[in-house]
């Protein structure tokens, strides 16, 4: 009776693949068609200037851009947010208190982002100082040019990558699932990153005061930065790190190899690192 069940079971899973694959083919494997989404494009301009930023985001990605960047930019706008995505979600969005407030609300069915296309939310400003940037998201990736500067940000993501070349002064990240990136950033006071899974990268990055990581599941790499204060927490994952500079060290890996500079000192910049599941490995250069 049991190779009759497993049996019967592989044929339903055979017939299943082979009514999907017959609906796909039907529709060109268009993914979008079969699943219905259509797509909305909406765009805001704003004359009024402002130097908070505050994004509630569920899907789209986000990026920010300058205005010249934008070919149609009216004269007289100080920034055009431009959003596309499916008609089941809207956004509002308005200058409010010198901030600029982007606001999401989603109606569509779970299939329809499933099949559908990732989406974006484009933010298009004249000025490219602010004060301070918060970002909640539920499904986004990140990304943010050089070209930009903030005094804070803070940013807490469920599912996407975070990638920033910005000039920032205090830097709060939170996010689950999703690699986080920082590159070529030499104005960071603190810096403070936690992820459940996700690798983190930094390159090229100054921090004056405090480094903080904690990871769950990833690994961690850092090229020609420093810091005053590491502290790094890593469950599973290896940490492979050249800093700049001469450290103080406190290492250790409950299961994983431990090679740093053991004759490195100083009484100004503290390294502390535990792993454990994972590989250690620091080097230091001057």
């Amino acid at each position: 009776m049991k190779k009759v069940l497993i049996a019967l079971s592989i044929i339903f899973m055979v017939v299943g693949f082979a009514l999907s694959f017959t609906a796909l083919a039907m529709h060109k494997f268009d993914w979008e068609e079969l699943a219905n989404v259509k797509y909305v494009v909406n765009e805001y301009d704003f004359e009024e200037s402002f130097t908070n930023v505050e994004i509630t985001e569920i899907s789209n990605d986000i990026e920010f851009y300058s205005l010249d960047e934008l070919e149609d930019a009216p004269i007289g706008i100080n920034c055009r947010v431009v959003t596309k995505n499916g008609e089941k979600i809207s956004h509002e969005v308005k200058v409010e208190d010198n901030t600029l407030i982007i606001d999401t609300e989603d109606k569509s069915k779970w299939y329809e982002f499933f099949f559908g296309t990732k989406s974006k939310t484009k933010i298009y400003v004249n000025n490219l100082i602010f004060d301070n940037l918060k970002i909640k998201a539920t499904t986004s990736d990140i990304k943010i040019s050089d070209k930009f500067a903030f005094n804070t940000v803070e940013i807490k993501t469920t599912t996407g990558d975070i990638n920033l070349k910005s000039a920032i002064n205090s830097l709060e990240i939170e996010t689950t699932t999703g690699d986080i990136t920082l590159t070529d950033i030499n104005t960071l006071n603190d810096v403070s990153i936690k992820v459940t899974t996700g690798d983190v990268n930094l390159k090229n990055i100054t921090i004056v005061d405090d480094l903080i990581i904690k990871a769950t599941t990833g690994d961690i790499t850092i090229k020609n930065s420093q810091a005053k204060n590491i502290k790094i927490n890593c469950t599973t994952g290896d940490v492979d790190a050249t800093l700049i500079g001469q450290y103080s060290f406190d290492v250790d890996a409950t299961t994983g190899d431990k090679n740093y500079p053991r004759d490195s000192h100083s009484d100004i910049n503290k390294c502390y690192v535990r792993t454990t599941t994972g590989d250690i490995n620091i080097k230091i250069v001057e």
